[in-house]
């Protein structure tokens, strides 16, 4: 922040990039006069928005050169620590703007991390706070997921402004294990369930029924359906490049039905969304017509466990319920859904138990010295 002279000598102003006041830039008055020794000392008297002005700043030099012409030691000035609602002022003013969902980390200050630490100073607050945060959180019923995005909002104030060294002190949400989290879905539809969520949503929003399909039949993510464009369907080789999706761009294949259902309205441009919105633009990620169906069904009545909800997501878990009770190898179907790991996909291993128990047969087979089935 460069300085700039006021009117009143030996007064200057800064004008902070990130610090807001009355819906303007904060500023900051700082002091100059020459000690004892007559070395220039630069002294920072403090903000407008802690009541601070040019006039008073220049009050305050003139009562620093009087003591130094009569001899009197300089009042040594503490600096004030910055509380973490500063902090998040300061992260808040340069950070939401670049984020895709800038409401839901405002919601999380305001709601929980505002009420409970704001006051404090950023250095003051220890871990014994963060976890007492933690735990009356978790007390009040929030999830565990909730909990860790409250956490880490936290933890991005104390890291980003340590990155933009305003802050030196310790971040500490370091000491804190985050709660663990279960957000692996357990319900997965029948078939009888599918056609009868299907059959409303075409009813009701052909495209809407469409983009469901083909994750019912593809296991592909709400997002990576309504990113595809036109381009990126090939229905002579029966395959969709799902590009820059969450693990990396794939291959996804393609069911008699959805190459029927795609090949009815694919668009000739190949840079055109099969699913655009209003504005032609991408979808949003939540659908409020999904969900407005699976009530009308009353699908998740008297379901309390989020994870026995039926959402959206709910259709890509079912895919891969559906290939494991089919046989399909644990790999092939963590290679169809996109899964980083095959430990995410071993969720699935439990819905295929014939197999281990043909497992079982062929042990008890070696032992009385039959032949392996052909």
């Amino acid at each position: 922040m460069a300085r700039i002279k006021t009117k009143f000598t030996g007064v200057y102003k800064r004008q902070s990039p990130m610090r807001r006041h009355d819906g303007k830039p904060d500023v900051c008055f700082d002091i100059a006069y020459s000690d004892a020794s007559g070395k220039k000392v630069w002294e920072k008297v403090g903000w407008l928005s802690e009541g601070y002005s040019a006039a008073t700043a220049s009050d305050i030099r003139g009562q620093r050169i009087r003591a130094l012409r009569h001899g009197q030691e300089l009042p040594k000035r503490r600096k004030r620590a910055m509380t973490l609602e500063e902090g998040w002022t300061a992260y808040s003013t340069r950070c939401l703007p670049e984020l895709a969902k800038p409401e839901d980390v405002e919601w999380r200050w305001k709601l929980y991390i505002g009420p409970a630490l704001g006051k404090k100073a950023m250095n003051g607050v220890t871990v014994l706070d963060v976890e007492d945060l933690k735990t009356g959180l978790l007390r009040k019923g929030l999830s565990p997921q909730t909990v860790v995005h409250v956490l880490g909002t936290l933890r991005r104030i104390y890291r980003k402004l340590t990155e933009w060294e305003i802050y030196d002190g310790r971040i500490p949400t370091a000491g804190v294990k985050m709660p663990t989290v279960d957000n692996h879905r357990l319900r997965y539809l029948t078939s009888e369930e599918a056609r009868g969520l299907l059959d409303a949503l075409k009813a009701l929003s052909l495209q809407w029924y469409r983009i469901s399909l083909l994750s019912l039949h593809t296991g592909m993510r709400l997002g990576e359906v309504v990113a595809l464009c036109a381009g990126d369907v090939d229905l002579s080789g029966r395959v969709v490049n799902i590009k820059d999706a969450k693990t990396g761009s794939r291959t996804g294949y393609l069911t008699d039905t959805a190459i029927a259902e795609l090949g009815a309205f694919l668009p000739s441009r190949k840079d055109t969304l099969l699913f655009p919105a209003r504005d032609k633009g991408l979808i949003a990620d939540k659908s409020k017509t999904f969900m407005r169906v699976v009530d009308a069904l009353e699908m998740n009545a008297g379901v309390t466990d989020r994870r026995d909800k039926v959402v959206f997501h709910t259709l890509r878990h079912t895919f891969g319920s559906w290939a494991a009770q089919r046989g399909i190898p644990l790999q092939v179907i963590a290679e169809l859904m996109g899964h980083d790991t095959i430990t995410i996909t071993k969720r699935y291993a439990k819905l295929a138990p014939d197999q281990k128990r043909l497992a079982i047969a062929e042990i008890e087979g070696m032992f009385h010295g039959i032949s392996p089935a052909p």
